[in-house]
């Protein structure tokens, strides 16, 4: 476990030194990437989302449906997250 955690702390700190160079469109592009892979993936993470979802929505937890909206919504948290990580976004 604690080989895992210091990947997820090399992760985002070099997520967050890369935004730092990169064009706003290349990030977006990378986060938006991520988003796909992560749930074409489909793990526990987003199995919990889904299930999150199905609950909010009363949408099937075997419909289609549903996964159209768990890729909407990984996709949406991951642009929030390169918007907030992203300091040529952030506005003081």
């Amino acid at each position: 476990m604690k080989i895992k955690s210091k990947l997820v702390d090399l992760g985002f700190w070099v997520g967050w030194n890369a935004l730092w160079v990169l064009p706003e469109k290349i990030s977006r592009q990378i986060f938006d990437l991520a988003a796909i892979i992560t749930w074409k993936i489909h793990g526990r993470g987003i199995q919990q989302l889904e299930l999150n979802l199905s609950r909010v929505t009363e949408i099937d937890f075997q419909s289609e449906q549903l996964r159209v909206l768990s890729k909407k919504a990984i996709r949406s948290y991951l642009r929030y997250y390169c918007e907030t990580l992203d300091r040529k976004s952030t506005r003081l």
